[in-house]
């Protein structure tokens, strides 16, 4: 379903100094959203410019959505040369998909530049308007689904059902491989292949959404992204478990912690013991079931064992070649223990 993206660049600080005669920069904002580009005025002699530009509305669809960062480049102008590059921002939109009540994102972004890193902040206020009230009907099915680089179970969810392990491999031409690349700075080269690991990466999560669609699930957990540089083009791999989750705050009594131990029968993941390793039915991976953790709950309300919550899934070995990982987060220090003790 298509929606209007609304983007309005409020002010910037700590920029360098682009004007060495006069010690001060004439910046301006260049916003770009798949093929539509805006800019803004241009802000002269000043370190802090501020912009508080009109709202720039961008008419995209469901895959521009999920595949298409939002660009920010903000320049120093020039007038009888090229305009110099200060940095870029990206916003993925994709969170802004999913959430019930996140419809408007504003806040500052560091603006980076690939060869002489961060150069100052951006503030923005970005706008979803969807063109129905309940935006998520007319959605495609693959925009509600969740993604959780994490192998635990965020707090606030509870699993109904483990399906199996999920995929998919893409391949793209290498931007520093191209002709073009004959004739550009390293630095458009270096931004040529952020963007494209930006809009490959989403559209590694798209495919993905779509085959937990097919497989009847509502979420990715322990998803992994890879690249695989070769000599003449990048190879994106992502790997997760497929799962049914739902919200347990429908569940919980007013004032009532999400990790309460009495929460729905529920405790919380730091304190789930692992029991068996059990095979779920109908696992869709190559044919063959894939081996899952059932989780056993001992304080539950009504005594019967549920799949509800596991230390650890979607572990295994992808691809040693791969040169690098797209992503990564650290654990906390529970999470980590929690790791541990399930491997002793």
């Amino acid at each position: 379903m298509p929606a209007t993206v609304k983007v309005k660049i409020c002010e910037a600080r700590h920029l360098p100094v682009m004007d060495r005669s006069g010690e001060t920069t004439d910046a301006f904002v260049e916003v770009r959203l798949a093929n539509n580009v805006f800019k803004t005025e241009v802000c002269r002699k000043s370190l802090d410019p501020r912009w508080d530009s009109d709202w720039f509305k961008f008419e995209v669809n469901d895959v521009e959505l999920q595949e298409e960062p939002l660009q920010m480049r903000v320049m120093d102008y020039d007038t009888y040369s090229s305009h110099d590059a200060i940095g870029k921002v990206y916003v993925d939109l994709t969170n802004m998909l999913v959430s019930e009540n996140r419809s408007t994102y504003a806040g500052w972004l560091p603006i980076y530049d690939t060869l002489l890193g961060i150069r100052g902040q951006l503030k923005i206020e970005v706008r979803l308007v969807p063109f129905c009230v309940d935006m998520r009907t007319l959605w495609h099915l693959s925009n509600s689904i969740l993604f959780f680089s994490s192998a635990l179970f965020p707090s606030g969810f509870r699993v109904k059902r483990i399906i199996g392990l999920v995929d998919h491999t893409l391949v793209a031409d290498d931007p520093e491989h191209q002709w073009m690349d004959k004739i550009r700075t390293p630095r458009s080269t270096n931004e040529a292949r952020q963007f494209l690991f930006m809009r490959m990466s989403g559209e590694l999560r798209r495919k993905i959404g779509n085959k937990v669609v097919e497989f009847g699930g509502n979420a990715v957990v322990a998803l992994r992204q890879r690249i695989d540089l070769g000599h003449m083009g990048v190879i994106f791999r992502a790997v997760g478990t497929a799962v049914v989750v739902e919200k347990l705050g429908s569940d919980l009594a007013p004032n009532q912690d999400v990790n309460d131990p009495v929460a729905s029968g529920m405790i919380s993941p730091g304190k789930r013991k692992v029991s068996t390793l059990e095979t779920v039915p109908g696992s869709p991976v190559d044919g063959a079931s894939v081996p899952a953790a059932k989780v056993e709950d001992s304080h539950s309300a009504d005594g019967e064992r549920s799949p509800t919550n596991m230390s650890e899934i979607g572990k295994m070995d992808f691809e040693r070649s791969a040169k690098f990982y797209l992503g990564n987060s650290q654990e906390s220090d529970q999470q980590a223990l929690v790791r541990r003790n399930f491997h002793s």
